[in-house]
């Protein structure tokens, strides 16, 4: 599969079985195949999405199953990328974010806790990897500008639509 040619979203799919047995390294695979190149990273910049599979069943969101949340961090640990590779369109970038975010908190304690905790998350672990992998694919200052007002307008107002790219 020619990674730098694909034209459509691509959707990488964690299933329940790799959540439960701890496998990242099949996913990082993959993910890591998005960024081989600095081609391969900038022609798959805000291409892809992420999925899981097997939770549609349970009472709780994604983000209150511990083992989602493990798996996620533990992913996170190894490929940080989300923001630059992850499109702003969908909902896989908020299903890990909200991984990194307390879960069962009342809404009043979101209001005053999330925006903290999302600040800490972009500015010590997200925000660097993206601007690393921005420099890496070769992106001028104007393009890491604009992909960054993208990810401030998904993180504050929501998945974007056509208009807002």
């Amino acid at each position: 599969m020619n990674l730098e040619s694909f034209g459509d979203p691509l959707v990488v799919v964690i299933s329940r079985e790799m959540v439960e047995s701890g496998d990242i390294d099949s996913i990082l695979v993959i993910l890591k195949r998005f960024i081989e190149s600095p081609e391969t990273a900038k022609a798959n910049m805000e291409r892809i999405d992420i999925a899981f599979d097997g939770y549609n069943n349970t009472s709780e969101e994604l983000f209150e199953i511990l083992e989602v949340r493990n798996y996620v961090n533990r992913l996170d640990e190894k490929f940080p990328y989300w923001l630059f590779l992850l499109s702003k369109h969908m909902l896989g970038l908020q299903s890990l974010m909200y991984c990194f975010l307390p879960p069962f908190l009342t809404d009043k304690a979101k209001a005053d806790i999330y925006p903290k905790e999302l600040e800490k998350l972009l500015v010590n672990r997200w925000g660097p990897a993206m601007d690393h992998i921005s420099q890496y694919a070769g992106l001028s200052d104007a393009e890491i500008k604009a992909l960054a007002l993208r990810v401030q307008k998904y993180f504050t107002q929501g998945r974007l639509t056509e208009k807002d790219t």
